[in-house]
């Protein structure tokens, strides 16, 4: 459940859907607008028992035509009328007009049951179907029904000449039954005849079991609901067709903004969007694209300002510490030198130069402390523990300071984790050569739950961490933490020793 949750809960389905439920419910709605005036004011007058309607549907069947052969014949063909009296179902079906609007039209097709007779024109049967009319008593001289007393009255009239379709029909609206006397003459086929033209005889219909007027409408519904069915099945096919393919269309725009925000998150801001549209997606991949043009300059930016103010810690660094050890050498060998212009003691003369010496080797050493500091061992590829080990022992031997190294082995950290723990290591031992006077440091590495921690003791002299410092080793060290997201805590005393913890989130690297 959960599966298809996620599946169908994408942009893709979720836009499909929607298509579907608006094209379908949309089709709907205009069905029963227009359904309600269609059976109001336009159904609703329609007499299907017309029988103008259906004098000029027997006419135009061609009936009539087929039954004058027969009549002609002197004496009329019997046994052709009564054949084709019993093939009536030539009439059973009407299509019946409701709407046309332009090319489109709206029709009824009506299936009736018909029964009928045919007499002469002196009125004697030729022939009758085998329904009630068939079951009627009558004679072959003269016509007469007993279960339709109308028809005697209608036929006689055809006979008679009678061209008024009024005169010619009868309706049973109970029964829903339509009476027809057709007339049949000797060259016309329709009623509009030419004075003195000979009747040949008369057709008797009887069209019954037609839709009633209170059925009509659910007539109509049954014919235009099965339409309408399929109609809304093939509506929601195209209207799901056309969502796919929309929510497909803008999946692909969608997954060049996720693969961008990839990019970016890992800071490569030269891969843009590209979406050249100019809808309300297209110009948020514009806006974006001008944001990472925007963040690329000011990381820029900022890598110029963190060089600029390292350069500008190592100057005070080398001020501090090279320079005025190369000025003490100076002013030894300027002391050492006046003296050989006095003829001084020689002893004299060795201590000063033994100083020299001395001043020189800090110097050398204080610039091997500062390359190790600009040239970092490369941190790609290699365990953070190794190169802790290797810095801390070389630093060891240079200072003459017992190291004492405990650092587990390298779990999930990323890059930009170990470069700043590694310095942090290196600006802690550079703070303990110059300042502490310890004979003893401690490093210890250790990986807790999703942290790293690293401590650094000595038992150097201390100092008082509530006075102001003029030295740039503490706020570097603060600064690069504070950069990984972790924090640095420094505790010391005088004549105490320091401890310094910090502690940075293990992201995977």
């Amino acid at each position: 459940m959960k599966t298809l949750r996620n599946v169908f809960g994408k942009l893709r389905w979720k836009l499909t859907a929607s298509y579907i439920g608006v094209t379908v419910g949309s089709l709907l709605f205009i069905a029963v607008l227009v359904s309600i005036p269609l059976f109001t004011f336009i159904l609703s007058p329609i007499d299907l028992l017309d029988p103008d309607y259906w004098m000029e549907e027997i006419y135009a069947g061609k009936y009539v035509d087929f039954m004058r052969q027969f009549l002609a014949q002197s004496p009329p063909d019997v046994f052709g009328v009564k054949l084709l009296i019993n093939n009536l179902d030539v009439l059973t079906e009407s299509s019946y007009e409701v709407i046309t609007i332009g090319d489109i039209s709206l029709s009824i097709t009506t299936a009736p049951q018909l029964e009928g007779a045919v007499v002469d024109a002196k009125g004697s049967l030729l022939g009758v179907t085998l329904g009630d009319l068939g079951s009627t008593a009558y004679d072959t001289q003269n016509f007469k029904s007993h279960a339709y007393p109308e028809i005697n009255e209608i036929m006689q009239a055809a006979l008679d000449g009678e061209t008024e379709v009024a005169k010619l029909s009868a309706k049973r609206k109970d029964e829903n039954l339509l009476l027809l006397a057709i007339p049949v003459y000797e060259n016309s086929n329709s009623l509009n005849v030419s004075a003195g033209e000979e009747i040949l005889g008369a057709i008797v219909a009887v069209i019954k079991s037609l839709p009633s007027q209170e059925l009509l409408p659910t007539y109509i519904m049954r014919i235009v609901g099965s339409s309408l069915v399929w109609f809304l099945i093939a509506a929601g096919v195209v209207g799901a067709s056309f969502g796919f393919l929309t929510a497909r269309y803008f999946e692909v725009r969608f997954r060049k903004l996720y693969a961008a925000a990839d990019h970016w998150s890992r800071g490569e801001f030269s891969e843009l969007v590209e979406d050249q549209s100019t809808d309300e997606l297209g110009q948020l991949a514009d806006r974006m694209n001008r944001m990472a043009v925007q963040l690329q300059g000011l990381l820029a930016e900022r890598q110029e300002m963190a060089v600029s103010k390292e350069r500008n810690r190592l100057a005070r660094e080398l001020h501090d510490s090279a320079k005025q050890q190369a000025f003490a050498a100076a002013f030894q060998l300027g002391t050492a030198i006046s003296k050989l212009d006095r003829d001084a003691d020689r002893d004299e003369i060795r201590n000063s130069l033994m100083e020299t010496q001395a001043a020189i080797n800090t110097v050398r050493q204080e610039l091997t402390d500062l390359i190790h500091e600009l040239r970092p061992p490369e941190m790609e590829g290699r365990h953070l523990a190794d190169a802790i080990q290797q810095y801390a022992t070389e630093w060891a031997h240079r200072n003459d300071v017992e190291v004492h190294i405990d650092v587990e082995p390298d779990r999930d950290l990323a890059l930009e984790g170990k470069q700043a723990l590694y310095r942090v290591v290196q600006e802690a031992l550079a703070n303990v050569a110059k300042h502490s006077q310890a004979t003893r440091v401690e490093i210890r590495l250790a990986y807790l739950d999703e942290r790293v921690r690293l401590e650094i003791n000595d038992n150097g002299i201390g100092f008082d961490v509530n006075q102001p410092r003029k030295g740039l080793g503490l706020n570097s060290m603060r600064e690069r933490v504070e950069t990984s997201e972790g924090r640095l805590e420094i505790t010391s005393q005088v004549d105490g020793g320091t401890r310094i913890e910090i502690v940075i989130p293990s992201k995977r690297g």
